[in-house]
């Protein structure tokens, strides 16, 4: 009797893995303009660029609908969203908003040193490899999940699933998060804005330490304005 690895487990994670390279793939191309604003998304087109069937790319353009990055019209064809500067600034701005709240409470509520030995660990993972990211989309990618666990712990400290369920949505729009950043603007073009962003970490780690509400606020802030700028340039970038 031969085994056989297709299980349900395995077909499932398969199919998660196609639909994540799916979305990876859409935003990437909407965001450094190969697929323009009002744009018709041609499906077949893109799933062979990204290696997949039509199957995960319809997957994902639901979420990307639901996210607000395209729009379905009456015939089932989706679309690029037409976003303006403004649109975007606002989406940064709500981001800011729920994140410096986040902050506050953190640093209000305190954090085991279990939690913040935790935080800098990560913060030690982006500095291993904020210096080479920008020489491998691989690593790029590894740095983008360390910053996005970095959130998650201070959400974490933060304690509130309203907070943490607010900013889910916030960072599901267009150009909230650092996911919306193609890694050739990244390594041309934003060097010293990460640069900047781990000063502004390691504020925002010494505050919550010092249970400095404000301090953590202001560390928030500074980086919500190096996310701005950093759209500025991504939206500018020409195609």
């Amino acid at each position: 009797m031969f085994w056989r690895g297709n299980n349900k487990q395995d077909v499932a994670e398969a199919a998660e893995t196609r639909e994540q390279t799916a979305l990876t793939g859409l935003r990437r191309l909407i965001t450094d303009g190969t697929l323009q604003p009002g744009m018709r998304i041609p499906e077949n087109a893109v799933a062979r660029s990204l290696g997949l069937s039509r199957t995960p790319m319809r997957t994902a353009l639901k979420v990307l609908e639901a996210e607000g990055w395209v729009i379905r019209n009456a015939a089932g064809g989706y679309f690029v969203r037409v976003f303006t500067l403004r649109d975007v600034i606002d989406t940064i701005r709500l981001r800011g908003a729920i994140e410096t709240l986040a902050a506050r409470l953190a640093a209000e509520r305190g954090g085991r040193p279990s939690d913040m030995a935790e935080l800098k660990r990560i913060l030690a993972s982006m500095d291993a490899i904020r210096d080479t990211f920008i020489q491998d989309p691989q690593v790029f990618e590894t740095f983008k999940l360390l910053t996005i666990e970095f959130r998650e712990r201070i959400l974490d400290l933060a304690d509130s699933s309203l907070i943490a369920n607010a900013l889910g949505r916030a960072m599901a729009l267009p150009f909230a998060n650092i996911n919306g950043i193609p890694f050739d603007i990244a390594a041309s073009k934003l060097q010293d804005s990460f640069r900047d962003a781990r000063a502004l970490h390691t504020a925002l780690i010494e505050a919550i330490e010092r249970g400095d509400a404000d301090g953590a606020a202001a560390a928030i802030a500074s980086h919500t304005q190096i996310i701005e700028h950093n759209a500025r340039i991504i939206l500018s970038h020409p195609a």
